[in-house]
């Protein structure tokens, strides 16, 4: 169920919290909050079984298998679709995963911990067929803005 449109997120402190949230990069409309992402789903993606490790590449090891399972599961979507849509979807789970996998990556120390994800989406609900300002071409997907607020 969507929250009322003045609702926000639930910050687990005051501080950090975004200031601004940057316009939909399609189409300039401004970006309003959609969901968040609470820290229990660290257990669900089973990240403290890679935190009970010291390991720095086993917890990567890890979060990039949950990632190519992701893509794989999307792949086997693409195979059943046919022609100009299978080629499509198999560049979306590449790109999909390219993109999960740099975001895991840029905070090397607890990328997989955070204290929640807000996620903003465009107002205008753009499709994906507009010409994109930065070349982004995920089809009917659209990179939209989450905001990572650290752990206590």
């Amino acid at each position: 169920a969507q929250q009322a449109p003045a609702a926000g997120p639930l910050w687990i402190r005051s501080a950090p919290v975004p200031r601004t949230v940057p316009p939909c990069d399609r189409c300039g409309a401004p970006r309003a909050f959609e969901f968040q992402i609470m820290p229990q789903m660290l257990h669900a993606l089973g990240v403290g079984r890679l935190r009970a490790s010291d390991d720095a590449d086993a917890k990567r090891k890890g979060a990039l298998a949950e990632l190519a399972g992701a893509a794989d599961r999307v792949r086997r979507d693409a195979a059943r679709s046919e022609g100009e849509g299978k080629e499509e979807a198999e560049r979306l789970a590449e790109a999909t995963a390219a993109m999960a996998r740099n975001a895991v990556m840029e905070d090397d120390g607890d990328a997989m911990d955070w204290g929640t994800l807000a996620v903003y989406t465009c107002t205008e609900s753009c499709d994906g067929e507009a010409k994109a300002r930065r070349g982004v071409g995920l089809g009917a997907y659209v990179e939209e803005f989450a905001w990572r607020q650290p752990p206590l």
